[in-house]
């Protein structure tokens, strides 16, 4: 009879491949429409930052995210990303290089520049990376309370959905004392941040964070750039005016990060409570 734990760990992996395949989609959609932004000579410049260097950086992502996809358990992906922690020094000084090489008439690409893009877009994607590992960690601990080495056969919904939620309600509450400093974008998700807060199913908490997250992405995001064009295009010196900006785009960046790790604890809430009742039955 299948133990809770076997469960979490199948769900867990399953989970984490599909994620990193989600993100690996993304990224690529962003390099590719990085490489077309235009034809004034901004955009070229944009365009020509965003040229091979970005492929090979691309490349060597995807082979330390396809690494990590043939993990079997969550042991082996942090044994994992202890060696890319390890090495990533080193194989972004060679990545360095590499762009130097090719990319020796533009200042841009010289040196520490592109080892801070190069680390820029590292990090966006490797910290999304922990953060679902100490999702994981975390939702396991919660579920200790039901013992590991229960059958999954004998637990009750009732009993799993309550520790699941122990879990979103503390993420939740982390995502709204940022996204609160936002008082506009706030206006726009407090519905979802509450019906979270409350007794709702998990799917519909898992909704309702897929909107928070649609929302941050795309509206609160193009709002943010759109009302703030003329300091981007540098027309604009104010430096009050540039300060506020910047805080904008902070709590943006923060709130970004905070709902995607409510949607990483979520969503992998809803995969074990889906699997644990198709099994069980209840």
């Amino acid at each position: 009879m299948e133990k809770l734990i076997d469960l979490l760990n199948d769900c867990s992996i399953e989970w984490f491949r599909a994620s990193i395949k989600e993100r690996q989609k993304e990224m690529d959609t962003t390099i590719n429409e990085s490489k077309n932004y235009g034809e004034s000579a901004e955009a070229e410049m944009y365009s020509a930052m965003a040229g091979d260097y970005f492929d090979l950086e691309n490349d060597r992502i995807k082979k330390i995210a396809d690494r990590l996809m043939e993990c079997d358990n969550f042991s082996e992906v942090k044994d994992q990303m202890k060696s890319y922690n390890a090495n990533r020094a080193h194989e972004i000084e060679l990545m360095v290089k590499k762009s130097d090489g090719y990319n020796e008439s533009n200042e841009f690409f010289a040196g520490e520049s592109t080892a801070k893009v190069l680390s820029m877009i590292e990090n966006d994607f490797f910290n999304d990376i922990q953060g679902m590992i100490a999702s994981v960690d975390k939702v396991y601990k919660n579920l200790e309370k039901l013992g590991l080495d229960t059958a999954v056969a004998e637990i009750a919904p009732t009993d799993l959905e309550y520790v699941l939620n122990l879990e979103i309600k503390e993420q939740n509450d982390h995502f709204k004392k940022i996204a609160i400093n936002s008082p506009s974008a706030y206006q726009n998700i407090c519905d979802d941040i509450e019906l979270i807060d409350g007794r709702a199913a998990i799917n519909e908490k898992y909704t309702a964070v897929e909107n928070m997250h649609h929302y941050l992405e795309t509206v609160e995001s193009n709002d943010v750039l759109e009302e703030n064009e003329d300091i981007m295009g540098g027309s604009i010196e104010n430096p009050e005016a540039v300060q506020q900006f910047m805080q904008n785009v902070k709590v943006l960046y923060d709130s970004v990060t905070a709902v995607n790790r409510l949607m990483h604890v979520t969503e992998l809430a809803k995969v074990i409570y889906d699997e644990v009742t198709r099994i069980t039955g209840k």
